[in-house]
């Protein structure tokens, strides 16, 4: 759980051209090059852009728990409220909170982000409010249910979802060697998981983060990243991106990482940070950052109203809202609610909410965004803020000789190009597949909108773009 932004700026359904919205998000990218050649300038100003060209959208759920309700047991071992009790939401004394998520609600859930394409993150909670390890068991609940819960999540969210813990309980902070949660006296104080961490230095950060992956690899789950319960308050920095890809390298091998803790409803330009870089050992760490506020949390208690919430994303007709706020603004699309949210104890209210909030985005933003992992998406931007590229002629063709420290598929650039000549590029020594629209274009193809020309290919550590460009003026 983390606070919720407040408020958000008056909408505007105004669509820029892609031109210019690709021009927003990569203004500050290096990479651009210039070819020149007898009769002039044959090419210029190479630069990454979006992936297939298309606005990158992501889901991010915090809090998954096996069987388990974590905010129920947050409010009562961190808020230090009466079992059950909502007491800050505006909700009645007789309606109490639900300690349980039912398994009915995952499968539900993963069924629909699997036929509905859905990509983000998926948190999950390995040693949920101290009550034991999700690989070992869990105290008062079935253990059987529990093996089940993370079956379903290991086969059909997993594929489609980046796993991570949410740090180890997400109420308290937890003693590594008693494997029991540290002693608390007041709401919040110092045995807050939350305050555990960030005051941690690199070691006993990275040990911390360590046992939580340990877990879940125990329970299958290989998570590449992580997501921080609440807030962060310690180093920023540097030392928790450096505690994440230690303890990732550690357990998964992984060299990239990513971690979730920042969001913002307010800006109106949210792009991905990289917060840590080495890349002579090519080893990374992106902060992943939620574009948007959390409107769904006001179905924690089974209340608002399903098209008014999803209003706040993308209004029904699809000229409104955040979404198109956040790609006038070359954006990407970012949005996270929680597990609990989603639950809307017991009425799946949030769930509605979000169902909704995509099936306006597929309809109305359609082929201008791409669902992706957070993973995926750590790797085109890191890719896309570290590679070079050195043009050059040879035997009458354009020469993009490209180099990163990060493969990544689907790495997309472009160029503008002088005169009107057949262009026929290829990539690795396999001819490019032409395609004649924005949608269509997928590893290794191009794309060619008057003097612009697009390129959509796996980057490799070393890869060469041939142009071959026949006829025509120059």
């Amino acid at each position: 759980m983390r606070p919720i932004t407040k408020g958000r700026k008056q909408m505007t359904g105004y669509w820029r051209p892609w031109s210019t919205l690709l021009m927003a998000s990569f203004l500050l990218w290096a990479g651009a090059a210039t070819i020149r050649a007898e009769g002039g300038e044959l090419i210029s100003n190479v630069k990454a852009e979006l992936p297939n060209l298309r606005f990158p959208i992501c889901l991010l759920v915090d809090d998954p728990t096996p069987c388990v309700n974590p905010l129920y047991f947050y409010m009562r071992d961190v808020d230090k409220l009466p079992a059950g009790s909502f007491n800050t939401w505006d909700a009645p004394a007789s309606v109490k909170m639900v300690r349980d998520i039912s398994l009915d609600f995952l499968k539900e859930y993963a069924e629909w982000i699997s036929k509905n394409n859905i990509r983000g993150k998926f948190s999950v909670v390995p040693f949920p409010m101290g009550l034991g390890s999700i690989a070992e068991g869990l105290e008062g609940y079935d253990k059987r249910e529990v093996d089940e819960w993370i079956k379903i999540t290991r086969e059909k969210i997993a594929p489609v979802c980046d796993i991570g813990p949410e740090m180890l309980t997400h109420t308290l902070g937890l003693d590594l060697k008693t494997r029991k949660l540290l002693p608390t006296r007041t709401k919040r104080d110092a045995a807050w998981e939350a305050t555990v961490i960030s005051d941690q230095n690199l070691e006993q950060m990275t040990e911390y983060m360590t046992f939580g992956l340990e877990i879940l690899k125990k329970a299958g789950l290989i998570a590449t990243g992580v997501t921080q319960p609440n807030y962060y308050k310690g180093d920023q920095a540097g030392v928790y991106a450096k505690a994440v890809l230690a303890a990732v390298k550690k357990v998964n091998g992984a060299k990239l990482a990513w971690y979730f803790i920042d969001t913002d409803g307010g800006a109106q330009t949210i792009l991905p940070k990289t917060m840590y870089l080495d890349k002579a050992n090519k080893e990374a760490v992106v902060s992943i950052i939620a574009a948007a506020a959390e409107p769904t949390w006001e179905c924690v208690t089974g209340k608002g109203d399903v098209s008014k919430i999803a209003d706040y994303y993308i209004s029904a007709d699809g000229t409104n809202g955040r979404f198109v706020d956040l790609m006038n603004n070359g954006s990407y699309l970012t949005f996270y609610t929680h597990w609990t949210s989603l639950y809307g104890n017991g009425t799946k209210k949030g769930f509605m909410v979000v169902q909704e909030v995509a099936r306006r985005a597929n309809l109305h933003l359609g082929d201008r965004v791409k669902w992706m992992k957070t993973s995926e998406i750590a790797r085109y931007w890191v890719a896309s803020q570290t590679y070079e590229v050195k043009p050059d002629q040879e035997k009458g063709m354009i020469v993009l000789r490209f180099q990163s420290p990060f493969t990544c598929p689907e790495f997309t650039v472009s160029c503008d190009l002088v005169g009107d000549g057949k262009i026929l590029p290829s990539c690795g020594g396999k001819p490019m597949r032409e395609v004649t629209s924005r949608k269509d274009l997928k590893d290794n193809s191009w794309f060619r909108d008057g003097k612009k020309l697009y390129l959509c290919f796996h980057l490799q550590e070393a890869a060469t773009v041939l142009i071959s460009i026949a006829g025509g003026s120059r």
